[in-house]
């Protein structure tokens, strides 16, 4: 389902936030970005279910688990759902994310108290991707009562020019998630199961690390964007005021996880997947170039016009570490697999901070 997501997010998360935050008290300009992006997502929603359906319905190795994948498929409408990018525009994200916590709590607990065997898969798989409807549900009650906005007809031109703008940004995305995606299954083509299994898990535990940072720049992003509205000064000097400390302590925690990677293999896995520790310490690093590839990609390249070389860089990074994954993939496969993703993800804000510093010479990135 991460494709269809893929597509009815289309960039939404990030240009919709940084449109509304530049002006968040211009009640008209917030109903025109608000209603434009909401018939958007729609229109991609509807499209979404159009090519999904059909494909679910008639190829057989989808067909077989059709009820499974008719009921996850309740996670594209959620993603539709969620006005994520309207609560931190508005620079309220804290009650939007109150909201999901309690919903996923919700959902964990009936998880754990209902579930009881293999025949629930039905129920458990309704539980778990029915949390982003059940929250987007709850938000926009709230927006309705509590941060209204009126409704304003959108047009057809409004529509198209604000997917038109976005195009960059779904690009961006979709390059990124296809190429992690496409290194798991290529590394399951050229090397097995347990290659899979050692470079997934170590893959996650990097994954982890990177989510406790995203809430945070989610909150900072729209300030951020206020900054860059005054002078390029002001906006960089919001980013060294509040990413700084966050950047040093997700490089602590990046040693941290190189260093007691066996420790923290083995509590994980046990002895299962021996000399994964390697794998996850070659990843250990990438949760702090994600952190950086986020200040330079959603922070500044955007609010300096660099937003359509943005998705360039993607693209070509992309194919490069594919490239490399399929030409390193024989032996310690795995590894490989982390290479071409560490390469993927050191090289992208490397590329950005050189298209930044073309551009802007004089920005400085250092204090």
């Amino acid at each position: 389902m991460i494709y269809p997501m893929l597509l009815t997010d289309y960039g939404f998360s990030i240009s919709s936030t940084i449109a509304i935050s530049k002006r968040p008290h211009d009640n008209k300009h917030v109903q025109e970005i608000f209603w434009n992006t909401y018939y958007a997502k729609l229109s991609l929603l509807l499209i979404s279910f159009l090519i999904l359906i059909p494909i679910i319905r008639y190829y057989e190795i989808f067909n077989k688990n059709l009820q499974i994948y008719l009921v996850t498929s309740i996670s594209i409408a959620g993603n539709f759902m969620l006005p994520s990018w309207y609560f931190q525009g508005i620079g309220k994200m804290g009650v939007f994310s109150t909201i999901q916590i309690i919903v996923k709590i919700t959902s964990f607990l009936l998880l754990i108290f209902l579930i009881k065997n293999s025949d629930q898969l039905i129920l458990a798989a309704f539980l778990l991707s029915s949390t982003d409807f059940i929250s987007g549900f709850i938000s926009n009650i709230l927006i309705k009562f509590k941060y209204p906005v009126k409704y304003t007809k959108p047009t057809y031109y409004g529509i198209f020019k604000i997917l038109k703008s976005n195009w960059h940004y779904f690009l961006s995305n979709a390059a990124a998630s296809l190429y992690l995606n496409t290194t798991t299954f290529t590394l399951g083509i050229f090397s097995g199961a347990t290659a899979v299994a050692i470079f997934s898990t170590a893959y996650k535990i990097v994954m982890g690390v990177q989510a406790l940072f995203f809430p945070i720049t989610r909150l900072i992003l729209p300030k951020v964007t206020i900054g860059f509205e005054a002078s390029y000064k002001n906006g960089m000097s919001i980013i060294f005021k509040y990413m700084k400390p966050i950047l040093i302590l997700n490089f602590i925690i990046c040693i941290g996880t190189f260093i007691f990677a066996p420790y923290i293999m083995e509590k994980i896995s046990g002895n299962r997947l021996i000399g994964s520790e390697i794998t996850l310490r070659i990843l250990s690093i990438t949760p702090f170039s994600v952190l950086v590839a986020i200040v330079l990609s959603q922070f500044i390249m955007p609010n300096i016009g660099l937003i359509s070389i943005l998705s360039k860089i993607y693209i070509l990074v992309g194919t490069l570490s594919l490239v490399i994954l399929r030409f390193f993939v024989v032996d310690g496969q795995e590894n490989a697999a982390a290479f071409s993703v560490l390469f993927a993800e050191v090289s992208g804000p490397v590329l950005m901070y050189l298209a930044i510093k073309y551009k802007l010479p004089s920005l400085k990135f250092i204090r």
